[in-house]
């Protein structure tokens, strides 16, 4: 089965997903493989989707930074862009579901992404 990992959120690959629990305020993390600038972010979901999220970044995995928000998600595609950063990791915290089920994305493409030497 091949629904529930972080990894498949960034996999290339719309046929497989990262799926939540049934409830408000999950999240997925993506560890980047080194420091990366970005400044935007495309969100692939599947119909569980959220309807008010947050992308946010960490230096450290515990201490978390809004860069983004949405109160009108509504499934299907969502393109976000927020100042260029450096960062090596990204979340996407979903507060509030879009449905009964929980959250389930297909894919996590980040935009202007240059990788430093």
């Amino acid at each position: 089965n091949k629904r529930g990992l972080a990894e498949y959120a960034v996999d290339n690959d719309l046929y497989t997903r990262w799926s939540s629990e049934f409830e408000d305020n999950e999240w997925v993390a993506l560890k980047l493989a080194e420091p990366t600038t970005v400044n935007g972010i495309t969100i692939f979901w599947e119909y569980a989707y959220a309807a008010s999220y947050k992308v946010q970044t960490s230096t450290d995995l515990k201490n978390w930074v809004d860069i983004a928000k949405t109160n009108s998600g509504d499934g299907n595609m969502d393109y976000l862009t927020f100042d260029s950063l450096k960062t090596k990791y990204i979340r996407v915290l979903c507060e509030k579901r879009g449905t009964h089920f929980g959250n389930s994305i297909w894919e996590i493409k980040l935009h202007n992404t240059s990788t430093e030497q």
